[in-house]
């Protein structure tokens, strides 16, 4: 997916997307989100990972869930990395 820095919250950053594991990072879990769309389940999982303190979102491919009525899922892990 490559890295893309998204959305501002007052003075604390969303986590930002990237294509593979960051390097020197502390792993924290598991993210999912949910969406009419992929973009807005991908926003769904990136905020939810910002709300864990997560800086950095690897996202896996999207699902489509056809028992809840077409609705996409992204999964992925999240991570924390150190301020440059």
């Amino acid at each position: 997916m490559g890295c893309i820095r998204t959305g501002d919250s007052g003075s604390a950053r969303g986590a930002v997307y990237v294509g593979e594991k960051p390097e020197g990072c502390k792993k924290l879990g598991a993210v999912e989100g949910e969406g009419g769309s992929y973009r807005y389940a991908a926003e769904s999982a990136r905020k939810r990972a910002t709300e864990r303190g997560a800086t950095h979102v690897l996202l896996k491919e999207p699902e489509l869930d056809i028992d809840e009525r077409q609705v996409t899922v992204v999964r992925g892990v999240i991570f924390k990395c150190p301020s440059p």
